[in-house]
């Protein structure tokens, strides 16, 4: 089993109401990937649909997918204006609490081969370099807007040895 140091979550930036099949169909067919992009994708009604176990790598974000994991919620793109594509939080509240529910999965299936204390959890765009070295990833250096919320604010907390017990004290949606 390969060391996992942190959980990264996206979005598709598409339309929420896309399939598990067609986002695969899209990585294999117009991206030639022949690893889906998350471990689990979540869609509007907050299932699970797991893609990939944790101890294989997937193309979540390149240059951080031999020690992450992945989740991604179904959904994203709010319109297309102008030819523009425009993204926004279009999580339903069932996959808000999918994140949940696929955070602690991990969290369970990964503390199995591996400390976790270490482990953190961020956002694709979170991952963005640091292009004026303040040691914050501006909103202007992001390579991506995804997942479309602060997954460190809303999910950072969770890190840390105790990771398993703060999730039973989580706030339900």
């Amino acid at each position: 089993m390969r060391k996992i140091n942190r959980i990264v979550l996206h979005t598709t930036a598409g339309w929420a109401d896309e399939t598990p099949e067609s986002i695969q169909r899209m990585w294999r067919v117009n991206l030639g990937w022949k690893n889906p992009g998350y471990h689990i994708l979540i869609p509007t009604d907050g299932s699970l649909v797991h893609l990939a176990d944790i101890s294989k790598i997937t193309n979540g974000v390149a240059g951080y997918n031999s020690d992450s994991v992945h989740a991604s919620y179904i959904g994203g793109l709010v319109e297309i204006k102008n030819g523009k594509h425009i993204y926004g939080d279009t999580r339903t509240p069932e996959q808000k609490d999918g994140f949940w529910s696929a955070i602690e999965y991990f969290f369970k299936e990964i503390g199995k081969h591996q400390e976790i204390g270490h482990i953190s959890i961020v956002g694709h765009r979170d991952l963005s370099p640091d292009l004026n070295g303040n040691g914050i990833i501006e909103q202007r250096e992001w390579i991506k807007v995804c997942p479309t919320f602060n997954a460190m604010e809303e999910y950072g907390w969770i890190a840390g040895n105790k990771a398993l017990e703060r999730m039973k004290h989580r706030k339900t949606y």
